[in-house]
C-alpha cells in the first residue's frame, strides 16, 4: 500500500491507495500543515508497516495503466481544489469494508450535481429509507472518499450545513468553491 500527499490550493490532501489494479482506499481532507496530515496517516495507518510513500520510494513498481490512473487522480485532485468538478472512477474505490445500504448512501451522494447540494432527507428517500437521515450522516461522516463522494453536498433539511469531518467552514468553502466555478455544458 502507498500514500501520497499532494500540496491543493486548500492545504495538503492524503491519498492512500494500492497497485495492480490501482484502488484508492482513502483520501484525507485538506489540512493546512504537512506535518497534520503525515500524524493522521501514520495514526490511522500505523499497524500497516509496508504503507510506502510515493515521495520517499521516488516512483511507483505497477502496470503502466495504475500509474497512469493513480496520476490522473492526483491532478484531478489537485484541478478539483481550483474549481474544476472530478469525473469519478467508481471502479478506484475500495469499499469493501462497507454494508451494502453503506455503500448506496455513497453511490446516491456520488450523483449530486457539482455546485449543488442535496439534503440528509432526500439522500435517505433515495435509498428507500425515508426515516434513516441519522444513518446517511453517521455514514457520510465516515466516507472514507470525500471529495471523491461529495459528502459536504449534503445539508441539513432547514438549509444549515449540518456537520462535515473536516469542519464547517471546509464544507462552506467546498459549497462555495463548486458554486463560483463555471460549470460544464
Amino acid at each position: 500500500m502507498y500514500y501520497s500527499i499532494l500540496h491543493t490550493a486548500f492545504g495538503y490532501v492524503g491519498i492512500i491507495f494500492t497497485l495492480i489494479p490501482f484502488t484508492v482506499k482513502r483520501i484525507f481532507l485538506p489540512r493546512p500543515e504537512i506535518k497534520e496530515l503525515e500524524a493522521d496517516i501514520r495514526k490511522e495507518y500505523l499497524a500497516n508497516s509496508s504503507l510506502l510513500s510515493i515521495e520517499a520510494t521516488g516512483s511507483l513498481d505497477g502496470r503502466a495503466e495504475d500509474v497512469e490512473d493513480f496520476y490522473l487522480l492526483s491532478s484531478s485532485l489537485k484541478s478539483y481544489f481550483q474549481g474544476t468538478p472530478i469525473e469519478l472512477k467508481y471502479q478506484w474505490l475500495d469499499m469493501s469494508n462497507m454494508t451494502p445500504l453503506q455503500q448506496l448512501v455513497l453511490d446516491v451522494t456520488s450523483r449530486i450535481p457539482y455546485g449543488e447540494v442535496r439534503s440528509y432527507t432526500w439522500v435517505a428517500n433515495l435509498i428507500s429509507r425515508p426515516r434513516a437521515q441519522r444513518f446517511v450522516g453517521n455514514t457520510l461522516a465516515r466516507n472514507p472518499f470525500p471529495i471523491l463522494i461529495p459528502c459536504h453536498r449534503v445539508i441539513r433539511g432547514n438549509g444549515s450545513l449540518g456537520g462535515f469531518a473536516g469542519g464547517l467552514e471546509l464544507k462552506r468553502r467546498l459549497i462555495a468553491l463548486e458554486r463560483k466555478a463555471p460549470r460544464s455544458p
